[in-house]
């Protein structure tokens, strides 16, 4: 049974449940930790590295899309001390980063088809950064698709025409920052991204101070293409000697089940013993 469930993402980014939604789901399921790993962007409502909450654990994260070695990754960082300066400061700049490209896909929007959407629309659609969903959502509400799923189908996806690609930091400057900050820091979902040659992957980013690899993540319920072979994946962190980390990835109800993927609590406990927790 998983323990705790460390990929988790609310409101604040592109989730659909509020924290306390999924706080009350976790109760449910009989979760006893979450950590919030929302995309560019520290929960407001999160004031410690980690906090008990009606009875649930909960741990301060992020997750943040980088580049390394000509290859996209997504670092989760997690017990992130949420007063870091340098690491807001990052945040910040990503968030911009994040406006600018959705400036431009709604400029192709409008170029190619008849219907008019504006910034405001996408940005009516989101408590917090706002992305890819929050623009599918937009199209869907102004009737341009019969719903969100068919809206980001059509127009949000990696090989659409009316996709802009996000400019990413350096894997390196992330991992500095976040372990900078306390954090403890993992490459997320590795077999859905584009890695050639994930021993030597892995490894460079386990030279820059990356701590973990999730491990026990869902992929029978990502959309998303499967490029690496998970058992094989699991043998090169193992082979490292990093910490096997896990989440649902949870996002809504609908699309991924709270605690898909995760962690028992000895793991969790050597993530905290890492970053001085215990």
């Amino acid at each position: 049974m998983v323990y705790a469930d460390l990929h988790v993402h609310t409101t604040a980014s592109d989730g659909l449940l509020s924290l306390e939604e999924i706080i009350r789901e976790a109760k449910k399921r009989k979760i006893e930790a979450l950590a919030v790993t929302d995309h560019d962007v520290v929960h407001q409502d999160l004031r410690q590295r980690t906090e008990i909450r009606s009875g649930i654990e909960l741990i301060t994260g992020v997750e943040v899309k980088t580049m390394h070695n000509g290859t996209r990754a997504e670092i989760l960082c997690y017990f992130l001390d949420p007063g870091s300066n340098e690491v807001e400061g990052l945040l910040e700049k990503m968030r911009e980063r994040r406006i600018q490209r959705m400036e431009e896909m709604v400029k192709k929007f409008n170029s190619l088809e008849e219907g008019r959407l504006t910034l405001d629309d996408v940005k009516k659609q989101a408590d917090g950064p706002i992305g890819r969903p929050h623009f599918a959502r937009a199209i869907a509400e102004k009737g341009f698709a019969e719903d969100r799923n068919q809206a980001f189908e059509k127009y949000a996806k990696r090989d659409s025409p009316y996709y802009v690609p996000l400019e990413k930091p350096d894997s390196e400057e992330v991992i500095r920052k976040a372990k900078d900050s306390g954090a403890f820091t993992s490459l997320a979902h590795p077999c859905n991204e584009r890695i050639e040659n994930p021993r030597s992957f892995i490894g460079s980013l386990a030279e820059i101070g990356l701590d973990g690899c999730e491990v026990n993540y869902p992929y029978g319920n990502n959309t998303k293409e499967i490029h690496l072979d998970e058992r094989k994946v699991e043998g090169v962190v193992e082979e490292l000697g990093l910490i096997k980390t896990g989440g649902s990835d949870f996002h809504d109800k609908g699309d991924f089940v709270l605690g898909s993927g995760g962690v028992d609590k000895e793991t969790l406990e050597e993530m905290k013993s890492k970053v001085g927790l215990t």
